[in-house]
């Protein structure tokens, strides 16, 4: 008897464990179109609900339930600060956080901003920002609670778009497909990017503002693409393809082949030449900005760069100067007579002290920058420039022998910098608390890539990157 009873109560718990995991696959299929703030998902229009976590771009959902994006049916005016901070420290910039729904399933998270210091009829047109990979839309603009609370603003993204926004440029950054990795995908992305520009483009138009670019017909003439590394290839995909032709600067990255095949073969079609209406060339400008450093990607643009004008040469096309490459890639005082150029003057290293460091890091107060230089300099992470060799800071500035200025030791992606920093500033506090350190930490490191000057954002080519761009299009 025994025997039978154990198996009586074997059964009975087998029955029960069948019915308990129907009730769970019942409960999880009636309970799939709930999203992950527990509100039934609406994205007919994008203000109703928030999107589920797994629709957001990389480091979006932290700040899930304070969101709050702006409709796609206006443009807002973000109120921007009025002045740079008292102390002379770097200005924040604040963007609109928009979510455009694509289709039933996916919302694109995008952060624009308009250029409300000059006249709406001043305005040039729309610079579309792309990210490098492990970034988003999210890291070109400051935190705000009100208009995004999910943006981060790392410092030469937020000078990036600064730089654009001054030059008299709409901002609009678009976060790629890829959450996890933060890369372009040009076959995912393009459909995503094409139709939020179309969206985009809806919004100014409902305006009715008489601004200095056609969002009309012609719109997508005046969208000029700012990308670095996976974005900056993206830029030129987007470029080469024609799904925008204002034109592109392309950071610390060459065009892959296809890219350089589109752009040779319209170079190439003689019944193209003359519609773009500059020197009989039909192409829209590029501005490559390549890091020095990086020797590899500086002599793969050079190398493009030459074969553009030996085949803009062979077609004999009539210009009053075609720039050999040594005169292509002088920033200064060069004429435009092709609509490839490569800069190869903004992104050197960068010699740097604390003022540098002040006037970049949002937040960092100027004692806390030369405590910070004191505990990099004691643990030998930087190294004090010979006076005679302390000439020029970021954009080629002359410096008295007053300003004691250092470079760093190695690669901050190599060596110990952060861990130096954390151990020297325990007592005096100059990170801050947990709460600082953890937003310092990565806008340093941005910083401290930048001025070592091999692969990061460089928000000096931005100035006369645009002013190419806009000098070629005869704007």
């Amino acid at each position: 008897r025994q025997p039978e009873n154990r198996r009586r109560r074997l059964h009975k718990v087998l029955v029960a464990v069948f019915f308990a995991s129907v009730f769970v696959v019942i409960v999880n299929r009636d309970t799939s179109s709930i999203s992950a703030t527990g509100a039934p998902l609406n994205i007919s229009g994008t203000t109703a609900k928030d999107p589920p976590q797994s629709n957001l771009s990389i480091n979006a959902g932290a700040h899930l339930q304070q969101s709050r994006p702006a409709s796609t049916d206006s443009i807002v005016k973000v109120e921007q600060p009025l002045s740079p901070p008292q102390d002379g420290g770097a200005s924040q910039l604040f963007g609109q956080l928009v979510r455009f729904p694509i289709s039933d399933t996916e919302i694109v998270d995008a952060v624009y901003a308009l250029p409300t210091e000059m006249a709406p009829d001043q305005w040039k047109g729309v610079a579309l920002l792309l990210h490098g990979c492990s970034h988003s839309a999210f890291k070109f603009f400051s935190p705000h609670p009100q208009y995004c609370p999910e943006c981060i603003g790392l410092p030469e993204q937020v000078r990036v778009a600064k730089t654009a926004l001054q030059r008299g440029y709409v901002t609009l950054a678009i976060s790629s497909i890829d959450q996890r990795s933060g890369c372009w995908h040009p076959s995912r992305d393009i459909p995503r990017v094409q139709q939020v520009l179309e969206r985009f483009r809806m919004m100014l138009e409902r305006t009715q503002w008489n601004v200095g670019f056609d969002y009309g017909s012609k719109f997508l003439r005046h969208v000029v693409a700012i990308g670095a590394s996976s974005g900056g290839h993206f830029a030129g995909v987007l470029v080469s393809k024609r799904i925008i032709s204002g034109g592109a600067l392309i950071m610390i990255s060459s065009l892959d082949g296809a890219s350089k095949q589109r752009l040779m073969v319209d170079l190439n079609d003689g019944a193209h030449r003359g519609n773009h209406g500059k020197n009989d060339v039909f192409s829209p400008p590029i501005y490559f900005a390549p890091m020095p450093m990086d020797e590899r990607t500086a002599m793969s643009v050079q190398g493009d760069i030459e074969d553009f004008n030996d085949k803009l040469r062979a077609n004999n096309v009539q210009r009053s100067r075609l720039a050999d490459t040594e005169e292509s890639v002088s920033r200064q005082g060069h004429k435009i007579d092709s609509p490839f150029f490569m800069d190869i003057s903004s992104c050197l290293p960068i010699q740097f002290d604390a003022a540098f460091l002040h006037e970049r890091v949002p937040s960092l107060s100027l004692s806390n920058a030369e405590q910070i230089i004191s505990a990099l300099a004691t643990g030998g992470e930087i190294r004090k420039v010979d006076s005679d060799q302390a000439t020029q800071t970021s954009g080629g500035a002359v410096l008295d022998d007053t300003r004691a200025l250092y470079q760093l030791a190695e690669s901050p992606r190599h060596s110990g910098w952060w861990k130096t920093l954390v151990d020297g500033c325990s007592k005096s506090g100059c990170l801050g608390n947990a709460g600082t350190m953890q937003t310092m930490k990565p806008a340093l490191m941005e910083i401290f890539q930048r001025v070592w000057g091999f692969h990061e954002y460089c928000s000096e080519s931005v100035s006369p990157g645009l002013g190419f761009i806009q000098e070629w299009n005869g704007d």
